[in-house]
């Protein structure tokens, strides 16, 4: 396996490049991983339950194949695009690479870098200047 601690660094900066930078693209299995964990937890937080648990993203980690994680993904986005700006260039391109790339790695293979980004702090959530900020 992958020494978690030492790739998470690794992935927040390519997650980071990708979502500023036009010309950037998902080129590596586990940074999809990691930038669907990302997007996941950005589309099941935009929930309006009362009640919401880590149960949201069952339908995630069921899937065996990248192709029907894609198709929940356009589920997910349909029944929640109401709450997410037109406007939200991060989210937009994240959602495109994410839907764009195809991996050759088995999806079961790329579930704990899923995780890591999964339960990893959001960059769709930090402000454009904070993340500025950090990066210098």
């Amino acid at each position: 396996g992958k020494n978690m601690p030492s790739e998470i660094p690794k992935y927040f900066e390519k997650l980071s490049e990708l979502v500023s930078d036009p010309k950037t693209g998902l080129n590596d299995d586990y940074e999809y991983a990691f930038c669907s964990g990302q997007l996941v937890y950005y589309l099941v937080s935009q929930s309006q339950s009362a009640n919401k648990t880590h149960s949201l993203v069952e339908p995630f980690i069921n899937r065996t194949t990248v192709e029907s994680f894609n198709d929940q993904l356009i589920r997910t986005f349909n029944q929640y695009k109401h709450a997410i700006s037109f406007n939200n260039k991060r989210f937009n391109k994240l959602f495109e690479q994410v839907l764009g790339y195809t991996p050759t790695t088995t999806y079961k293979e790329m579930l704990p870098v899923f995780f890591a980004g999964y339960f990893a702090d959001n960059l769709l959530y930090k402000k454009q200047q904070q993340q500025n900020q950090e990066e210098e």
